[in-house]
């Protein structure tokens, strides 16, 4: 009996390792770098800085005071920027509802009422760029759909010869946004530094989460998923150096995130901030700027559903975010089957069904065989 038992388990797990393979999920062709191959932090490309025009001054205190959210709009979501770090404030996923009902309100990621709460704000206080810098942006709206591709930029020019940009690039219907970071040297000083992408979270759970919740910062590094709740950071702040393919923070259904291009995430830092929130603080490399030269820090961004298809068509191993705990090993095919049939029926509860009645009909002979005995 006990010999049966431990055989049909075995069988049951080949099963549906043939059948996920039989039927692998279609994912979007993204070039990204291997999940294996070791790779050493090198620092961001320099190239020859544009000469500077008479019309680039500083951005004062007065530019600041002007400064206005910017929207992007597309086929998936509706984000909102803000000039103030050039960072992203909150994100209204079109697809995804609150309830499972057709007129609950749409998910929001982020808070767009505490200014303590950003998003890939950055900073750079080896080059002076002073915490919360309001930069100046090149359009108050971005509309785009289907495979439209467009660019939202941003500005600040310090009164030390450095000035700074930030390009955000979407696409229409992709989650997935490219961001690079640029530092062009106009000036007659040379300056060192890394450059910084914080994501700012709740140092607590929701009243509405339990203790079980995924909640908290999650990376990957050197092939391995490293999770630390928030409690966990509150108690003790760390550091994480070498090899992270990305970085970011999720709850049970979705996932901020930075991921690196060409090992351009260095370190990453999880502590307590000032205003009581957690932060994740994305550090590049060591640039080096000599006058008339510019450094280019460039990743690419996810803030979306942990849906196991849009997580892997990002590529850099990102849907590793999809913890499914001891029995991944067995969960993971089985939502690849689901996710199946799913695309016939329109239906989980319906999909649910016949996967059950497969595996019944697979494992009659062995459930036959044990009632016999």
């Amino acid at each position: 009996m006990e010999k049966r038992a431990l055989l049909a388990i075995v069988l049951s797990i080949a099963v549906i390792y043939v059948f996920s393979f039989l039927n692998p999920t279609e994912t979007k062709n993204v070039s990204v770098p291997s999940e294996t191959a070791t790779a050493t932090p090198t620092p961001a490309v320099t190239v020859p800085a544009v000469q500077p025009t008479s019309d680039l001054k500083p951005t004062s205190a007065v530019d600041a005071a002007k400064q206005k959210d910017v929207t992007v709009d597309t086929d998936l979501y509706t984000a909102v920027f803000t000039s103030k770090g050039a960072a992203l404030k909150s994100v209204t996923l079109k697809e995804y509802r609150e309830q499972n009902t057709p007129t609950a309100r749409m998910v929001t990621l982020g808070d767009t009422s505490d200014p303590a709460v950003m998003t890939f704000k950055t900073r750079a206080p080896e080059f002076n760029l002073p915490e919360g810098a309001f930069f100046l942006s090149d359009t108050d709206s971005v509309s785009l759909a289907g495979s439209d591709k467009k660019q939202l930029v941003f500005t600040y020019i310090s009164d030390n010869g450095l000035s700074f940009r930030k390009v955000y690039s979407f696409t229409g219907d992709s989650y997935g946004i490219g961001l690079e970071t640029q530092v062009i040297n106009s000036g007659i000083a040379s300056f060192t530094g890394t450059l910084q992408e914080v994501i700012s979270y709740p140092a607590q759970l929701k009243p509405d989460e339990s203790r079980y919740d995924a909640s908290g910062s999650y990376l990957y590094i050197d092939n391995d998923l490293k999770h630390d709740k928030q409690k966990d950071i509150l108690n003790s702040p760390k550091t994480y150096n070498n090899n992270i393919l990305w970085a970011g923070f999720a709850n049970k259904y979705f996932l901020t995130a930075i991921l690196a291009e060409n090992n351009s995430i260095a370190s990453v830092e999880l502590k307590k901030n000032q205003s009581g929130y957690l932060e994740s603080i994305i550090s590049s490399s060591r640039l080096s700027l000599p006058p008339g030269q510019s450094a280019v820090v460039a990743n690419r961004l996810f803030v979306g559903p942990k849906d196991i298809d849009i997580l892997k068509a990002q590529g850099s191993a990102l849907e590793q975010s999809l913890d499914l705990g001891w029995f991944s090993v067995i969960a993971k095919p089985l939502l690849y089957s689901l996710k199946f049939f799913y695309q016939y029926v329109g239906n989980y509860g319906v999909a649910i069904i016949i996967i059950t009645v497969i595996l019944k009909v697979i494992f009659f002979p062995l459930t036959y065989k044990s009632y016999q005995s």
